[in-house]
């Protein structure tokens, strides 16, 4: 991929440049359709601590893992959640990028301007906490289900979510509702994965 990106940029250093770079994952993903073989990808290990079995008496869902490596970026992604059989209350991110990857910013699942948002026009806070940067973004999210009489339920939920660096990876801790264990969830990731957020 860095080799790829060079000879882009070797092109014309312009608009053709521009238009294979942003060609260039597009050929990355899509091996079968250049008659390319297909490599198998395999997800990342998960580290050490990063999912343990419960938080403050809260289990995990047994869902944590990490994603196989972004070719075009070398970003890798990584996911789990707290809560029960039925019900997750905690969801917990890791956005692991290659170091000294230029221009990263923090973003939350329910910042607006990101690509999965579910939520309008959040309420964005820095806070210091364990000595470093975290942004606290306030908001809304709904759920819905549908009753046997064909009727449409739909509840509001107000999720919060911590956002910070850990070097050159990106942690959010989302909470679906408000719940006691918060703390305790942020006292273990910032813990763990200390902020390094300016």
């Amino acid at each position: 991929m860095k080799k790829g990106k060079q000879l882009c940029a070797e092109v014309d250093r312009g608009v053709i440049s521009s238009a294979c770079l942003y060609e260039l994952p597009v050929y990355d993903a899509n091996s079968q359709a250049y008659d390319r073989k297909v490599v198998p990808q395999t997800n990342e290990p998960v580290p050490e601590g990063m999912f343990p079995d419960s938080i403050a008496g809260l289990p995990a869902m047994k869902n944590g893992h990490c994603g196989p490596q972004i070719s075009n970026d070398g970003r890798v992604n990584c996911a789990g959640g707290y809560g029960t059989v039925s019900r997750q209350l905690v969801a917990v991110y890791f956005e692991r990028w290659p170091e000294n990857t230029p221009k990263l910013k923090e973003w939350s699942h329910l910042d607006p301007t990101a690509k999965w948002s579910h939520l309008q026009d959040p309420d964005v806070n820095e806070e210091v906490r364990g000595g470093g940067k975290v942004l606290r973004y306030l908001g809304k999210w709904y759920s819905g289900v549908q009753g046997v009489d064909g009727s449409f339920v739909q509840t509001e939920h107000k999720a919060t979510s911590y956002v910070w660096f850990n070097a050159n990876t990106i942690v959010e801790v989302l909470f679906y509702d408000p719940m006691p264990e918060q703390e305790a969830f942020l006292s273990y990731y910032l813990g763990k994965f200390p902020s390094t957020s300016k």
